[in-house]
C-alpha cells in the first residue's frame, strides 16, 4: 500500500521443477548465459550488476545463482526497470523479477536477499 511504489509493482517468481539436477542446472546455466547476454541480442537492453550467489538449502544443500539489473528500452527517452534473480537448488530453478523505477527500487543487499530466500525455498519444495 506505498504510494510511492511504481503502478503495477510486485515480485513475481517462477518455480521450475526437474526430473534430476544435472536438467535443473543445465535449464539454470541458460537462463543465465541468456540474461547476461541479453544486452548484445537486443539493442535496446542493458544487463548490469551481475553476480553470483551461493548459499545452503534445507538439509545442506548447495543453492547457487546469480543476480541482475536489466533495463529495456521502451521509446528514445523512456526505459522499464528490473530486478532479475535465477536460484538452483537441487532439482528445481526459481526465476524471481521485480519491477523497479529509479526511485523505488531494491538496494543490492536487498535484492541479494530476495533472491537468496526464493533460492531457499526451492530447496524446501
Amino acid at each position: 500500500q506505498d504510494n510511492a511504489a511504481p503502478e503495477n509493482f510486485g515480485v513475481d517468481q517462477l518455480l521450475f521443477t526437474f526430473p534430476d539436477a544435472t536438467k535443473a542446472k543445465a535449464f539454470a546455466d541458460l537462463l543465465i548465459k541468456n540474461i547476461n547476454a541479453c544486452a548484445t541480442r537486443s539493442t535496446t537492453a542493458k544487463v548490469s550488476g551481475g553476480q553470483d550467489l551461493h548459499i545452503t538449502g534445507k538439509g545442506g544443500l548447495l543453492v547457487n545463482g546469480r543476480i541482475w539489473q536489466v533495463s529495456q528500452a521502451t521509446s528514445a527517452t523512456t526505459s522499464t526497470k528490473y530486478r532479475v534473480g535465477v536460484m538452483q537448488a537441487g532439482t528445481r530453478v526459481a526465476y524471481v523479477v521485480s519491477n523497479v523505477t529509479d526511485s523505488y527500487n531494491f538496494s543490492n543487499d536487498g535484492w541479494v536477499l530476495v533472491a537468496a530466500r526464493a533460492g531457499q525455498r526451492a530447496s524446501q519444495a
